[in-house]
């Protein structure tokens, strides 16, 4: 069974709304709240998946620490293999380049493929300031509609678009890459705090198509609103390739997840 997993920069999605007509920034598209200077994101599994008798690793881990300066924009992400991105804008666009490097390069399996080049795109020599860079449409409340993220010559790879409930918050998302199409829909308790997230991923090519169902709970949030641990419960079913002898299969894991944050 193929499994195509996609590593997002920043965990999370706009949960909290934009008012008037400012343009969401990185912090808002995270969902976080407050002056933050900087985010530890952890996981740890609670109930997981024996491969082969061996025992899921139930650890606390660090998945990322990121960086915001005071506008709410991301200025360092820094990742457990050691590998470090610094965030600039280049010729009006946002975009990172590596201060350090893990080994292998950690986008690797996120870059399995470039999307394939459109008429009005255009590949360039590699441009040295950076690595990937993002190109953003706004709508009219200035939220953001589409995030296009390409490489240093041009080269689109993933396109994310969005989707908006009354209350400002992510009601649904596509990503598309040449891989893969994934599509989300999302659901919120009272007082704007995500409870489900519904997935559906669409394999282009060979591999098994899969829905998936996460649900959010056990919420504890600080003093500025941000939720710093909750409870993801995961329901997953890949369909099968009864044509390459692939049975469907259901699994189910749960996780915790923390956020530490440290305000200006």
């Amino acid at each position: 069974m193929k499994k195509v997993i996609f590593f997002c920069l920043v965990v999370g999605l706009s949960l909290i709304g934009v008012q008037g007509q400012a343009k969401m920034s990185d912090k808002d598209m995270n969902g976080v709240k407050g002056p933050v200077r900087s985010m530890r994101e952890e996981y740890q599994t609670v109930r997981g998946i024996e491969s082969k008798g061996e025992k899921p690793d139930y650890s606390r881990k660090t998945f990322q620490e990121v960086d915001f300066d005071e506008s709410g924009g991301i200025t360092t992400i820094r990742y457990p293999d050691e590998s470090e991105l610094a965030f600039d804008i280049v010729d009006g666009f946002k975009a990172f380049h590596y201060v350090k490097k893990a080994k292998p390069p950690r986008f690797t399996v996120m870059r399995v493929q470039s999307e394939p080049l459109k008429k009005e795109e255009k590949l360039t020599p590699p441009d040295p300031r950076y690595e990937i860079r993002y190109v953003y449409e706004y709508d009219k409340n200035g939220r953001v509609k589409t995030e296009k993220e390409y490489d240093n010559t041009g080269k689109p790879f993933r396109t994310r678009s969005f989707e908006y409930d009354d209350n400002g918050n992510v009601s649904q998302m596509r990503e598309e890459t040449s891989v893969a199409i994934e599509k989300h829909k999302y659901k919120y308790d009272r007082n704007g705090l995500l409870v489900e997230d519904l997935e559906e991923r669409n394999i282009k090519g060979p591999g098994t198509d899969s829905t998936g169902r996460k649900v959010y709970s056990d919420y504890k949030i600080d003093d500025h609103g941000n939720w710093v641990e909750r409870k993801v419960t995961y329901y997953y079913e890949d369909r099968g390739l009864p044509e390459y002898n692939i049975k469907a299969s259901k699994w189910d894991i749960e996780t915790l997840e923390f956020r530490s944050f440290v305000y200006y």
